[in-house]
């Protein structure tokens, strides 16, 4: 796969680049100083960052978030920032009773279900909340990116709440209700 997904590159880039597959964590940073050498062409970084999008990210965001592909295109757009930001892990709901470190997959299972209820309003308070893992410690970048991602579906939440709007000045007027969302 890594020689498929980077065929753009020469060989020796490629050699270069190679020792890095599957390394992670210390045996990961080791390698940093090695690796800032080389440099990937834009045409190359994008063409692979597109293939990955579509082999990869988005039949994730589509298994993790089952009927992702039924939301509004910005909607999935957000998602698959997630999903390409924080990976696929839900964990599980911790015991409360005895929890002694920040559930750090609390909104992942949460979007889980909001996806599958559509419900767009419920999406972007959880995006909001996931800023709270790294409001003291993490990088900035990724509360920035949450917030991004809320500002791409806020147009589809206003919308959400005019409707209820509607509907509750129709109910209060002694009118009947909206049956279809605007």
């Amino acid at each position: 796969a890594f020689l498929k997904t980077w065929a753009g590159l020469d060989s020796e880039t490629r050699r270069k680049l190679q020792v890095a597959v599957g390394k992670r964590g210390r045996k990961a940073e080791d390698l940093v100083p090695s690796l800032r050498v080389i440099t990937v062409p834009g045409e190359v970084a994008f063409a692979v960052f597109q293939s990955s999008l579509s082999t990869d990210y988005f039949p994730q965001l589509l298994q993790i978030f089952p009927g992702a592909e039924n939301l509004p295109a910005e909607v999935q757009v957000a998602l698959l920032s997630v999903v390409f930001n924080r990976g696929t892990m839900l964990g599980h709901d911790p015991d409360w009773k005895r929890a002694t470190e920040l559930d750090r997959r609390w909104e992942m299972r949460r979007l889980q279900d909001d996806v599958k209820r559509s419900d767009l309003f419920a999406i972007y308070i959880h995006l909001g909340t996931m800023k709270r893992i790294w409001e003291k410690t993490g990088p900035r970048g990724l509360m920035y990116r949450r917030r991004n991602e809320q500002h791409l579906i806020r147009p589809y939440v206003d919308k959400e709440l005019h409707w209820e709007e509607s509907n509750q000045a129709a109910k209060d007027a002694g009118r009947p209700r909206c049956v279809e969302k605007h």
